[in-house]
């Protein structure tokens, strides 16, 4: 775990306890510095747009985890590199299908794509009869929802083993792509 100067400890305190008073927690220091402490891989400005976020969307005091995901949220929002929907990527998928079909070598715009591609057979799924796209479609869907799945959670994994939040923020230090590390 990273050390932090006393002044930034008190600023990231100071977010945490300005969010909890907006949800009624009173100031429960023990509880700001619980927060702090699993949040302190998170620069600054993430954590305070991450916070601003969830208290315009959330009913409920968020948990950790919840300002982890918003936080990475608006990282891969700035930069381009948020998951794709499933609608997103089986869009791409049918694109790609058209344009290069099985002439020519297909490419991605993200890992997880690629993956549930290489899974189910990128020759079966452009050569799949008419009849049995909706098949297809939804073994795809599952495909792609488990690569997204394991995705996420190696992201959790390398974050956890690490200790360092900046792992899954590693777009806001250099704009790579947070699964370029395999």
């Amino acid at each position: 775990m990273r050390t932090i100067s006393s002044q930034e400890g008190e600023i990231r305190t100071g977010i945490m306890l300005s969010m909890f008073a907006f949800y009624g927690q009173g100031s429960d220091e023990a509880k700001g510095a619980a927060y702090t402490r699993f949040l302190i891989g998170i620069p600054i400005d993430v954590l305070q747009a991450a916070c601003d976020k969830l208290v315009l969307t959330s009913k409920f005091l968020p948990t950790v985890s919840e300002i982890i995901a918003a936080a990475q949220s608006l990282v891969e929002e700035s930069n381009g590199q948020r998951m794709k929907t499933w609608d997103e990527a089986w869009a791409e998928i049918q694109q790609v299908c058209k344009d290069v079909f099985i002439y020519g070598k297909p490419t991605w715009s993200t890992a997880e794509i690629e993956a549930a591609v290489n899974s189910f057979g990128y020759k079966e799924l452009c050569t799949a009869p008419q009849k049995d796209m909706q098949i297809v479609r939804a073994q795809m869907r599952q495909i792609y929802e488990s690569v997204c799945s394991r995705a996420k959670d190696k992201q959790v994994n390398e974050f956890v083993l690490s200790g360092k939040a900046n792992k899954l923020l590693t777009g806001v230090a250099d704009g790579m792509k947070m699964l370029e590390e395999s």
